[in-house]
This record gives structure tokens, C-alpha cells and sequence, in this order.
């Protein structure tokens, strides 16, 4: 009796957070989809315009998607003219979500961590400082452990996995054990430590841009051994050759960062659906997986 309570437990559950290194979806069969965006970078009225399109949102900005699982794959921030409209939205979505039977998962990008390494806020993106001031802050009251956009920020993890398919910013799959790859930056998340090479270093988990076009092969072979089939990944928006657009290679890589801000060509953008979570369950490609425009419209990917 023991044994079947346990078991109940487990696939009842559709989430189970790792420590702070990410959050691992055991169950993703609890959701009737899977829908990934990336690299909002500020665009909040096109960001609209797509969760819209999804039917994610209606035409007040609340969650209609029901029991959907909602993936943010980092880059939300910067760039564009309205980074934290766009925070407050994926707070508000995350609450209503969790009410209505869904989930919205997020995890770090590379412009989220680098905000928080910058401990005198020099570097930080003009477009950002714009609309912080406009919203009579400063940087430090921004970016505070006790702020809302502070508490969002550092709530970030590092991955989310579904399945056998895992969703990070940058795709790389750094030589060596990733699982400790995965632990190391969850002890950098845990401590704070967003200067750590292995979070913003050049070649790091959250930064590397051009793996894709030296070392695929090698990617999807530790991809394997790390025990995941598939990966999806923004952080690179011309990556693959497909810029404005998501795309998939070898059926097991999708790029989901659709260039929206004005700096990568001012896409109306895309969100990855996967329809049927059961394939991200197999060590087969998704038949059941494609692209929503912003005009509501279903691109497949096959």
C-alpha cells in the first residue's frame, strides 16, 4: 500500500524543483500542451499579440490556456522599450495559471544574470534604465532581494525539463558530466553568484552562441549520454539559418528565439508548441510539434 501511495504521489505531482537549479516536470501528461517562447527582450505588445494568438491570454491579459504548461527559456529583459511590463505579466500569468490548472516555468537567460552580476548597475541596458526610472526607481531598489522584480529575478532557475526534453537558454552541453554542469550552476544560483564563469562566462551555460555550428554532432551525443532526447534553446536568433522563425535540426534541437527586438530584426515572433506532452516523454522526434504566429496561425514544423 505504501508503494502505490508513493507512486500516486509522483504522477500526481507535475512538478519537482531540484534544489535552485531547475524545475523538472515528472508528469508532463497532467498538461494538455507544452508551449516554449524565449527572448521577449521588453517586447510586451508583441508578446501580447502571440499569447493571444496561442489563446494563453484573452483580450484583458488573463490566463485562458487552462491546464497548459507555459516555458520561458530566458531573455526577458532588455532591448526592447517594456522589460518590466513584461515581468509583471509573467507574474500575474504565473499566479492565475497554478489556479486554473497550468504552469508557467521560467528559466534564466543570460541578460537576467547579467543584470543581477552587475553589482553597480553601469552596465545596464539602456532601454532598462529608461523604464526603471520612468518608474521612479533606482537600480539598486530594482534589482533588491526585498523588490518584486528583485525576488522575480532571483527566483530563475537554471533549466526546465519535461520529459526527456530539457529547455535552457543557450543549448550547449558543455563537455563533461552535465549533471554536474547542472549541479555546479545551481550552487552558483544558490550562493548568489552570478559573476561565476560557469553562469555568464563566455563559454558558459547561458552564453555560448555558436556551438551549433562547430560542435552539433557533439552536442547531440552528450545530449544522450546525459539521458535527454531533445533540447530546445533561444539566446541565438539567426542560429540554424532561420532568423525571425523557430526551426528544429536533427529532430532533437529546436531554436526558439525568434529575433523580436529591434536589434535582431523586430519579428512579430513565434511560440513552439509541442501538442501531444506524451512525445516528450519518448526517444523519438515530436510528429506533433509547430509554431504559432502572431496572427494566430499554426506553422508545422514537419
Amino acid at each position: 500500500m505504501k508503494k502505490i501511495f508513493i507512486l500516486f504521489l509522483i504522477l500526481s505531482s507535475s512538478l519537482s524543483f531540484a534544489e535552485n537549479s531547475g524545475i523538472e516536470v515528472i508528469n508532463p501528461l497532467a498538461y494538455k500542451r507544452v508551449v516554449a517562447i524565449s527572448d521577449v527582450h521588453g517586447m510586451y505588445d508583441e508578446l501580447i499579440t502571440l499569447l493571444k494568438a496561442g489563446e494563453i491570454i484573452d483580450s484583458d491579459k488573463h490566463w485562458v490556456g487552462q491546464n497548459t504548461l507555459l516555458i520561458i527559456a530566458g531573455d526577458s529583459i532588455d532591448k526592447g522599450p517594456h522589460s518590466l511590463d513584461v515581468i509583471d505579466l509573467w507574474k500575474s500569468l504565473g499566479d492565475e495559471a497554478t489556479l486554473k490548472g497550468g504552469r508557467v516555468a521560467f528559466a534564466l537567460g543570460n541578460h537576467e544574470a547579467q543584470l543581477l552580476a552587475d553589482a553597480t548597475g553601469t552596465g545596464i541596458n539602456p532601454a532598462l534604465a529608461i523604464e526603471i526610472a520612468a518608474r521612479g526607481l533606482t537600480y539598486d531598489q530594482m534589482v533588491s532581494p526585498d523588490s518584486k522584480y528583485g525576488i522575480y529575478l532571483r527566483s530563475l532557475p537554471g533549466f526546465v525539463s519535461v520529459g526527456k526534453w530539457i529547455f535552457f537558454h543557450a543549448g550547449l552541453i558543455p563537455p563533461g558530466d552535465f549533471k554536474a554542469t547542472l549541479n555546479q550552476v545551481a550552487t552558483a544560483l544558490q550562493k548568489g553568484d552570478y559573476q561565476n564563469d560557469i553562469i555568464i562566462g563566455q563559454n558558459s551555460f547561458l552564453e555560448q552562441k555558436d556551438w551549433w555550428q562547430n560542435d552539433l554532432e557533439g552536442n547531440l551525443a552528450r545530449l544522450t549520454e546525459a539521458g535527454y532526447f531533445g533540447v530546445v534553446f533561444g539566446h541565438k536568433p539567426t542560429a540554424f539559418g532561420a532568423e525571425g522563425k523557430v526551426t528544429y535540426v536533427k529532430d532533437r534541437i529546436f531554436k526558439i528565439d525568434s529575433g523580436m527586438p529591434p536589434q535582431s530584426g523586430s519579428h512579430p515572433g513565434e511560440m513552439l508548441v509541442f501538442e501531444s506532452p506524451m512525445e516528450l516523454l519518448l526517444d523519438s522526434p515530436p510528429q506533433q510539434a509547430y509554431a504559432i504566429q502572431s496572427d494566430g496561425s499554426k506553422r508545422p514544423l514537419h
